[in-house]
Protein backbone atom coordinates (compact mmCIF):
# COMPACT_ATOMS: atom_id res chain seq x y z
CA UNK A 1 0.00 0.00 0.00
CA UNK A 2 1.44 3.69 -1.21
CA UNK A 3 2.05 6.49 1.58
CA UNK A 4 1.00 9.16 0.81
CA UNK A 5 2.61 12.76 1.39
CA UNK A 6 0.09 13.83 3.45
CA UNK A 7 0.17 10.58 6.38
CA UNK A 8 4.31 11.13 5.72
CA UNK A 9 4.08 14.55 6.47
CA UNK A 10 1.84 13.73 9.83
CA UNK A 11 4.16 10.86 11.10
CA UNK A 12 6.79 13.29 10.88
CA UNK A 13 5.08 15.93 12.42
CA UNK A 14 3.91 13.72 15.16
CA UNK A 15 7.58 12.08 15.62
CA UNK A 16 9.19 15.79 16.09
CA UNK A 17 6.46 16.60 18.41
CA UNK A 18 7.66 13.52 20.48
CA UNK A 19 11.24 14.21 20.18
CA UNK A 20 10.43 17.92 21.76
CA UNK A 21 8.58 16.30 24.15
CA UNK A 22 11.22 14.55 25.54
CA UNK A 23 13.78 17.42 25.84
CA UNK A 24 11.53 19.44 27.26
CA UNK A 25 11.04 17.26 29.53
CA UNK A 26 14.54 15.75 30.18
CA UNK A 27 15.02 19.87 30.83
CA UNK A 28 12.64 19.52 33.83
CA UNK A 29 9.44 20.56 32.01
CA UNK A 30 6.36 17.89 33.01
CA UNK A 31 6.23 14.82 30.48
CA UNK A 32 7.61 12.21 29.41
CA UNK A 33 11.27 11.69 29.05
CA UNK A 34 12.90 8.30 28.14
CA UNK A 35 15.31 7.54 31.32
CA UNK A 36 17.45 5.99 29.34
CA UNK A 37 18.36 8.71 27.52
CA UNK A 38 21.97 10.80 27.68
CA UNK A 39 21.95 13.46 25.44
CA UNK A 40 22.97 17.14 25.29
CA UNK A 41 20.02 19.30 24.66
CA UNK A 42 20.61 22.70 22.78
CA UNK A 43 18.42 25.02 24.32
CA UNK A 44 18.25 27.92 21.71
CA UNK A 45 18.02 25.31 19.31
CA UNK A 46 15.22 23.46 21.13
CA UNK A 47 13.36 26.70 21.59
CA UNK A 48 13.27 28.11 17.88
CA UNK A 49 11.77 23.99 16.71
CA UNK A 50 9.01 24.37 19.39
CA UNK A 51 8.32 27.81 17.93
CA UNK A 52 7.68 25.30 14.62
CA UNK A 53 6.21 22.79 15.35
CA UNK A 54 4.87 23.31 19.01
CA UNK A 55 1.72 25.14 17.10
CA UNK A 56 0.93 21.27 16.81
CA UNK A 57 0.23 20.52 20.81
CA UNK A 58 -1.03 23.59 22.43
CA UNK A 59 0.36 22.06 26.04
CA UNK A 60 4.14 21.59 24.77
CA UNK A 61 3.78 25.06 23.77
CA UNK A 62 2.30 26.43 27.58
CA UNK A 63 4.82 24.19 29.46
CA UNK A 64 8.06 25.66 27.16
CA UNK A 65 6.85 29.29 27.58
CA UNK A 66 6.40 28.21 31.83
CA UNK A 67 9.94 26.83 31.39
CA UNK A 68 11.13 30.40 29.46
CA UNK A 69 9.44 32.12 32.30
CA UNK A 70 11.26 30.36 35.04
CA UNK A 71 14.81 30.30 33.28
CA UNK A 72 14.80 32.57 30.24
CA UNK A 73 17.37 34.30 31.71
CA UNK A 74 20.08 31.63 30.86
CA UNK A 75 19.28 31.53 26.99
CA UNK A 76 21.91 33.73 24.74
CA UNK A 77 19.61 36.06 22.84
CA UNK A 78 22.55 36.40 20.60
CA UNK A 79 22.80 32.83 19.83
CA UNK A 80 19.11 32.40 19.62
CA UNK A 81 19.42 35.58 16.98
CA UNK A 82 21.95 33.76 15.07
CA UNK A 83 20.40 30.33 14.79
CA UNK A 84 17.09 31.78 13.79
CA UNK A 85 18.80 33.72 10.34
CA UNK A 86 20.21 30.58 9.79
CA UNK A 87 16.93 28.52 10.16
CA UNK A 88 14.93 30.37 7.86
CA UNK A 89 10.81 30.20 8.44
CA UNK A 90 11.46 29.89 12.32
CA UNK A 91 9.02 32.59 14.23
CA UNK A 92 9.93 35.72 15.00
CA UNK A 93 11.88 36.89 18.83
CA UNK A 94 10.03 35.84 21.37
CA UNK A 95 7.26 38.41 22.19
CA UNK A 96 8.50 39.81 24.92
CA UNK A 97 11.46 41.47 22.70
CA UNK A 98 9.10 43.26 21.27
CA UNK A 99 8.11 45.05 24.39
CA UNK A 100 9.88 48.07 25.80
CA UNK A 101 10.40 49.91 28.81
CA UNK A 102 7.18 49.32 30.79
CA UNK A 103 4.91 48.02 27.83
CA UNK A 104 4.67 44.32 28.71
CA UNK A 105 2.56 42.11 26.75
CA UNK A 106 -0.62 41.10 29.11
CA UNK A 107 0.13 37.43 28.95
CA UNK A 108 3.01 34.95 30.49
CA UNK A 109 5.58 36.34 28.15
CA UNK A 110 8.95 35.48 29.84
CA UNK A 111 11.06 38.26 30.98
CA UNK A 112 14.05 37.77 28.86
CA UNK A 113 17.10 40.02 28.24
CA UNK A 114 16.59 41.63 24.59
CA UNK A 115 19.48 42.66 22.07
CA UNK A 116 19.76 46.38 21.49
CA UNK A 117 18.94 48.11 18.50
Amino acid sequence: MPISFRNSLDQLTQRMVDLLWHQWSSMGVAGYARPDENRIIDPEALILATTRFGRYDSRLMDESIDWLVKFGNRISLQRLQGLNKNWPGVAAPPRACRYRGSARPPDRAPQVACPRG
